[in-house]
């Protein structure tokens, strides 16, 4: 089994553990920030274009 994409998540979330050294309180204050400055949302779904017909609209 391939755990190189999940080791990547743990190691990104342990910086970001650290970067407020480790304590939860100051990442959520920090979390809440991040959020504000990007009220439009920080990632947006891509549209995704496709011929596909949902099933059951078919008439």
């Amino acid at each position: 089994m391939n755990d190189h994409p999940l080791q990547a998540v743990r190691e990104a979330r342990e910086r970001i553990s650290a970067s407020v050294d480790h304590d939860t309180k100051r990442l959520i204050e920090r979390c809440r920030e991040i959020e504000k400055q990007h009220k439009g949302g920080v990632v947006s779904a891509p549209k995704i274009e496709t011929d596909v017909v949902p099933a059951g609209s078919r008439d």
